[in-house]
This record gives C-alpha cells, sequence and structure tokens, in this order.
C-alpha cells in the first residue's frame, strides 16, 4: 500500500498499485511504507504456492494484494469480493499473516457489525495478528479497509479498480456518482460547483493556491476529470465530527450531504500527495 510520510486523515486513490485509506495524523513506520502492489487472482500464474493454495481452496472471489514494506518485509492483504448487488460491487480486505497450520482466520466479516462471516468459511496457515516486534513499534491492529465500485462487471474481474466505501450504502455511492459525473462534465459546471466553496471562511478557510492561483484550479480540474471517466471514489460516511459523508479523488477531496435535494457540497479542498 502506497501511504505518504505524515498521515493526515486523507484518503489515496484505489488502483493497481494503491487504495484508498482512512488514516490518522501519525507517522507511518518504515513498516507501513509499502511499494508498488502485486495483485494475484485465480487467475494469475505463478502465485507463491501458500497463496495459491488460498485461492485453490476459496476459488475465484478471494484475491490477495501484496506489497514490500521499506524494510523488506512482505505485506498480504486478503480480498474477498462479495457479489454484485444492483450494479455495486463490494469487497473486504483485511492484512493477515502466514503461520502455523493450527492457526486460522476467517476470510469475511461484517466491518458494521465487527462479527465474521461464518459462511466464508476459514483459512488455515495464516494468523490476524502482526509479529509482535511490529507492534512494539506502532504497527496497526486495525488492517481493515471495505471497498466498492460501480459497475455492471463481474465482481472478480482482475484490473477491477474499488475505492473506500466505509459507512456507505449502494445508494449514497450511487447519489455521489451521478452527482459528480454531473458537476465534473465540463471545466464550467466544475467551477461553477466549487467556486464558492473555494473562497473559505474564518472556520474552514480554503488553500490559497485554489481559491486564486489559475494553475490550482487547472491541476484540479484535471484530476477530476480524470476520475469522472475512472469512477473510482473513495467515500467514507459519518466518522468526522462534521459527520458528514468525505469522498476523495486523487488529491481532490469534498464534503457532502445527502438531502432530499439530492447530494449537496459543503467544502472542498485538496491533498497534494508529495
Amino acid at each position: 500500500m502506497t501511504r505518504t510520510g505524515l498521515l493526515l486523515s486523507v484518503f489515496l486513490s484505489a488502483s493497481a498499485n494503491s487504495v484508498w485509506a482512512a488514516i490518522i495524523a501519525t507517522p507511518a513506520t518504515p513498516l507501513e511504507r509499502c511499494g508498488r502492489d502485486t495483485m494475484f487472482s485465480s487467475t494469475t500464474p505463478k502465485a507463491p504456492a501458500r497463496i495459491a493454495a488460498v485461492q485453490k481452496d476459496m476459488g475465484r472471489g478471494v484475491q490477495f494484494r501484496v506489497c514490500t514494506d521499506q524494510e523488506k518485509n512482505i505485506h498480504h492483504f486478503l480480498r474477498v469480493i462479495r457479489p454484485n448487488t444492483a450494479g455495486v460491487c463490494r469487497m473486504f480486505e483485511r492484512e493477515i499473516f502466514p503461520a502455523g497450520r493450527d492457526n486460522g482466520v476467517s476470510p469475511d466479516i461484517d466491518i458494521a457489525t465487527d462479527r465474521e462471516l461464518p459462511e466464508t468459511g476459514d483459512i488455515s496457515g495464516w494468523k490476524l495478528w502482526a509479529p509482535v516486534a511490529w507492534l512494539r513499534r506502532g504497527y496497526g491492529l486495525d488492517r481493515t479497509n471495505e471497498m466498492a465500485v460501480i459497475t455492471s462487471q463481474r465482481c472478480d474481474l482482475p484490473g477491477l479498480e474499488y475505492g473506500i466505501a466505509r459507512g456507505v450504502s449502494n445508494g449514497v455511492l450511487k447519489a455521489f456518482d451521478q452527482s459528480w459525473q454531473k458537476v465534473t462534465s465540463s471545466p464550467q459546471t466544475f467551477r461553477a460547483a466549487f467556486a464558492n466553496l473555494l473562497r473559505g471562511n474564518d472556520h474552514d478557510p480554503a488553500p490559497f493556491f485554489l481559491a486564486a492561483n489559475s494553475e490550482g484550479w487547472r491541476l484540479l480540474e484535471l484530476v477530476a476529470m480524470d476520475y469522472r471517466k475512472r469512477r473510482v471514489y473513495g467515500i467514507t460516511c459519518g466518522v468526522t465530527v462534521r459527520e458528514e459523508c468525505t469522498a476523495g479523488m486523487g488529491t481532490v477531496r469534498v464534503g457532502f450531504d445527502l438531502t432530499d435535494r439530492g447530494v449537496v457540497f459543503t467544502r472542498m479542498w485538496d491533498m497534494p500527495v508529495p
């Protein structure tokens, strides 16, 4: 997983090489800074034996995301893909660690209730806890994500991009998608939708270069238009002091509420990735 040097409650884009993640204001350790991701599906040739064994047992609804951190440790993220429901695919991802055959993990849980889904069965030879030496250095205990993407395709297709979706119903995800498609239909509609928000106020100042710098606007427009095509969003609802929903696309962040008038954007800012 690609992580910035300082974690600032941002959302990073989900792709073959990175994944949206809600993260808190704590310095990342070298253990948490992964390089490029490698994806393994049931159709990936020459998968490592330990991964191939899990996929043989669990079928094509299971994938692995693997990366190497700055200390050359290999991290394994198990992804359980759920069926397409009304045009929305969802998956659950959690980090698991190689262990003896007497260990086992449930590959899927309901994040809302933190309960395991027993119908998925256990997989042996893995555990949920990181090495003690890592934990002593502050390695995170909760390495899970619930992710979603709007698509009419089969959910286990290799290369399908997912974004974080915490506390987000299918209805909210689709409503945001429809609104984002509309406001990013042209540079003019984009600027019209957000110009007032970017002026900021005493309580929530807008970044200067966004409000006044044409180059900042141009970069934001390019990112917004790119994500209009990809339709990949990272959305989290009800976990901030504002209790609003927050969506991110690349370096673009927006806050929004879902009202009887549809999606109402409440704020906008950027978070450059160094």
